[in-house]
């Protein structure tokens, strides 16, 4: 549970760390990791705004008269807010079938890259990978469409989310298709293909990314340690109240 801090990618690599010391409980780690991330995920904005930002706030004005010089770019200064509320790639614009057609084509590429990723690394039935990497995509596809239909400041991931449970919850119709072929996919395999595109794009982007500054790097390693640790401590506790350790 403590592997769940928001981000799928730290996520897996801890994942995949523990599944291999204990493979008896690889589909059980899963679960709870899973669970864990997402709770992580979703109230790890909370985190930022009451902890990391004065924190990092109050670390930003003691060290950068250190270690900052004067002529260098940063967020406060020239870094526009507006252009970025208006910029195509993170505006949450209204629902059209260009844009469909466009996560269609994306998300069929990713899924051709990790079904290849899944038969080299793992061995899986390439055809039963990619009609798992096919159902990932349009539970994908349907909770960002929801986000956009709906009048609700709710995230989409979200909405991916309770769709994937509910299709794949025991007793429903789809549970036993679903799970079948989802399961011949590793994690580990979609997050190798993510975060290559996300390097990727950080470079395609580094001057953009370059303005935020190594405060975004504090504001990051303080949101990552406090759900790590807030996680562990939970998991704790809790194993601990139920007499499981």
């Amino acid at each position: 549970m403590a592997s769940g801090i928001g981000s799928a990618s730290m996520n897996a690599a801890s994942l995949a760390s523990i599944s291999h010391i204990y493979p008896s409980l690889a589909t059980d780690l899963e679960a709870f990791a899973g669970c864990s991330n997402l709770l992580s995920f979703c109230f790890g904005i909370y985190m930022c705004i009451f902890v990391s930002i004065p924190l990092a706030e109050k670390l930003y004005g003691w060290l950068s008269p250190h270690l900052s010089d004067s002529d260098e770019d940063s967020i406060d200064d020239e870094y526009d807010i507006q252009g970025v509320k208006q910029d195509k790639y993170v505006s949450k614009d209204e629902l059209s079938w260009g844009k469909l057609e466009r996560w269609g084509a994306l998300l069929l590429i990713f899924s051709v890259i990790a079904t290849v990723g899944n038969f080299v690394g793992y061995h899986s039935p390439i055809i039963d990978s990619f009609i798992g990497m096919i159902i990932i995509s349009l539970v994908t596809i349907v909770g960002m469409s929801l986000e956009r239909i709906i009048p609700v400041n709710i995230q989409s991931i979200i909405y991916i989310s309770l769709i994937g449970i509910l299709i794949a919850i025991p007793g429903v119709p789809t549970s036993n298709f679903v799970v079948h072929y989802v399961s011949q996919i590793n994690l580990a395999t979609i997050c190798t293909a993510f975060l290559a595109y996300v390097g990727i794009a950080i470079g395609n982007d580094w001057t953009e990314f370059k303005k935020i500054g190594w405060k975004g790097i504090i504001i990051c390693m303080i949101v990552i340690t406090g759900t790590y640790l807030g996680s562990a401590t939970i998991a704790h506790i809790t194993l601990a109240v139920t007499g499981m350790i």
